[in-house]
């Protein structure tokens, strides 16, 4: 991994305008639910909302890495790689906005002809690269805690339909056991755990740590 052996740290700059589930008429009919209205609703709806947020959140932040929908990253290292290369976490990278650094009297950027972007696209996409050009050298540091902060967009886009279904459907099923079982534990009763589910994720699991 090219973040190995400097510290680093993520924050979200702008999240995402929507979750990866919309509370629509699949959700209600997912759940067994008869909404009512126009547009439709239920007694439920607040309740379903934080599920299907804690869901999200889950699939995303533990269970793939992945950002679902598009979001507002800084990247934040406390050095620049001893490579050329940095790997960009939260796949799929849609662009790298900025890279800026401190050079101890004052906040620099860096040129974008001094770099490539590395940006891969799919379902499965893998962590996206920047890349030092041969002909350039990374800039001179101050003593800064985080001098380097690398501002990136991330995700499948800014719908719930650009989320893979596979992922979506992992999170509908979560949703259905958290609203069907609202205790931690389930008195009197053995589920059966569907086996299958899971292995929903298993292609958009990264093979690394972020």
């Amino acid at each position: 991994m090219t973040l190995l052996g400097i510290d680093w740290s993520l924050s979200v700059v702008t999240p995402p305008a929507a979750q990866p589930v919309a509370l629509d008429a699949v959700m209600y009919r997912h759940l067994r639910l008869e909404p009512s209205g126009s547009p439709l609703s239920h007694v439920d709806d607040d309740l379903i909302e934080g599920y299907i947020a804690g869901a999200s959140e889950q699939c995303a932040g533990i269970e793939t890495r992945r950002a679902l929908i598009t979001t507002t990253y800084d990247l934040r290292l406390s050095d620049w790689p001893c490579g050329r290369v940095i790997e960009i976490p939260r796949p799929p990278l849609q662009e790298v906005t900025s890279i800026t650094y401190s050079d101890g009297s004052s906040e620099q950027t860096l040129s974008a002809d001094a770099y490539r972007v590395y940006a891969p696209a799919g379902d499965d996409a893998q962590p996206g690269e920047i890349e030092l050009k041969p002909d350039y050298t990374w800039p001179t540091l101050g003593d800064d805690r985080w001098p380097v902060t690398i501002r990136f967009v991330a995700g499948y886009g800014a719908a719930p339909s650009d989320v893979p279904f596979g992922i979506r459907s992992w999170i509908m099923l979560k949703v259905g056991s958290m609203y069907a079982n609202r205790d931690s534990e389930i008195v009197g009763a053995t589920p059966e755990p569907m086996k299958f589910a899971p292995h929903l994720l298993d292609r958009y699991r990264l093979g690394m740590v972020f």
